[in-house]
């Protein structure tokens, strides 16, 4: 629907341009060490015209007239070429053993270098997977997941480049856009995420071929983040109780594997910005909510909060995955007998009053094939005195899972429980490596989980391989309830 006319020229001297809008068209002008000059050219409002060979040299005299009132019609041309706002994508990158990377796979406007870039990403990717093929370290399914990581990205990608044509090459109906987008550039977040989405830095890679395990660097952070892939691109998920811990470790996960992430916190906005500071350098998309869970018109708030950002980011306010993660325990060294009616109450307003309603609430925004997980606890199977009120609250997480698996399924919504053992959430007790090697004794690793392990459960139920799991309780103690 638009263009742009191209000519290296020698023989004229006009002033430098620099994608230059005036009040007709766009024009860019610079000299090149030959003393030739390269002009670009696109008139508000005019049409591709069909061609069967590069424009004539007259044509983009007369287009750069009109645009500057400056005339290069005497002039030598030494090269003539223009370029559109195509947009195409195949439809599949691999049909039995042809396989489609870069320009053969996808067709766009030539901006930022960015078809360039994408290209090499589709050739690495390739690459790497048939390396892996070929020398035996997997089967034909590694070479299927070519099409999977890669096409949501070109298809990512190609809707960047739109936007950019239409801000670009759009008339005068685009300067309020234009003027709002350079008010956003202003700000550090801005200009970075932009310029890993035009660079393709932001581009999380999978991991083709069977790697051995490494060490984790942190109790939250994925153990490699080379492993990751785009498995909930165009996703959006909320992650309650994200600001540290558990959930802190699955919002980086689930960022990690394409989603937009709502990092929910009841005080600590520090924590929260931090848990988004770290999703945004690794390359991740992620925004803050605050609500204190348990109190009055707690969840209307948190999804006044959600809509906002959804909408500020993507233009609506579909929620693709929710994880009701937020809890609060009772005490150390509490007996039963001691628990006051208010510490219940409070327990389970928060703990089970607050998801059942989130959940409710959600259901409005949901699209079919949803994901929900409910964090539970391993004390839902194993006595722990002090925390018998707590393990209440976590059974009726269960329940909740287990009815809304039921009343969801017609939707292909699938409704799950994952329960953590010991896992170091940070706490000060996990400093104390007396106190850590009593409590590894209790699994059946004989090691204390940390919130990657269990993040990463969470994470699969988001994804469309867990599709047929609904309804179930997922055991992630690192078999400290196998007894």
């Amino acid at each position: 629907t638009r263009e742009m006319l191209r000519a290296d020229v020698a023989g004229i001297d006009i002033p430098d341009r620099r994608f230059e809008r005036l009040e007709n068209g766009l024009a860019t002008a610079y000299r090149w060490p030959d003393g030739s000059t390269r002009v670009m050219v696109h008139v508000f409002g005019s049409t591709p015209r069909r061609r069967h060979g590069p424009p004539g040299f007259a044509e983009i005299a007369d287009a750069w007239a009109e645009v500057t009132g400056e005339r290069i019609g005497h002039g030598q041309p030494l090269w003539l070429n223009v370029f559109d706002n195509t947009l195409r994508q195949a439809s599949r990158y691999r049909r039995g053993r042809v396989f489609l990377a870069g320009d053969a796979a996808h067709a766009q406007m030539p901006v930022g270098g960015q078809a360039l870039n994408l290209g090499l990403q589709d050739a690495a990717e390739l690459g790497e997977r048939l390396a892996g093929h070929l020398t035996g370290q997997a089967g034909d399914e590694l070479l299927d997941g070519y099409h999977t990581t890669r096409h949501p990205v070109g298809a990512r990608t190609l809707t960047n480049i739109q936007a950019q044509s239409f801000l670009l090459l759009g008339g005068h109906e685009v300067d309020a856009l234009r003027e709002t987008f350079a008010e956003l550039m202003e700000f550090d977040g801005v200009r970075t995420r932009l310029a890993r989405v035009i660079s393709g830095l932001g581009t999380a890679r999978a991991q083709a071929a069977p790697q051995p395990a490494t060490a984790s660097a942190s109790t939250t952070t994925p153990r490699d983040r080379s492993a990751r892939m785009d498995r909930l691109a165009e996703k959006t998920a909320l992650v309650t109780g994200s600001s540290r811990g558990i959930g802190r470790a699955t919002a980086l996960r689930m960022a990690g594997e394409g989603a937009l992430v709502a990092v929910h916190y009841a005080s600590d906005e520090n924590a929260a910005r931090e848990t988004v500071r770290l999703i945004e350098q690794d390359g991740g998309r992620a925004f803050t909510v605050q609500a204190r869970l348990g109190a009055p018109g707690d969840v209307h708030e948190l999804f006044l909060g959600l809509e906002r950002g959804l909408k500020e980011r993507t233009g609506g306010t579909t929620l693709d995955i929710v994880v009701n993660n937020a809890g609060e325990q009772t005490a150390a060294g509490v007996a039963p007998e001691d628990i006051t009616p208010e510490h219940f109450d409070r327990l389970f307003a928060v703990n089970a009053k607050a998801p059942f309603f989130i959940v409710q609430r959600a259901l409005a925004l949901l699209p079919d094939g949803g994901r929900i997980i409910n964090i539970s606890s391993g004390l839902t199977r194993v006595a722990n005195p002090e925390q018998t009120a707590y393990a209440m609250t976590k059974g009726a997480i269960e329940q909740i899972s287990l009815h809304f698996a039921r009343h969801l399924a017609p939707r292909r919504i699938t409704v799950n429980s994952v329960a953590p053992g010991i896992t170091d959430n940070g706490s000060p007790v996990f400093d104390i490596p007396e106190a850590v090697e009593q409590m590894a004794q209790l699994s059946a690793f004989k090691r204390v989980g940390e919130a990657v392990d269990v993040a990463d459960v969470v994470t699969f139920l988001a994804t469309d391989e867990a599709r047929w799991i609904t309804g179930a309780f997922i055991d992630a103690s690192g078999g400290t309830l196998l007894g």
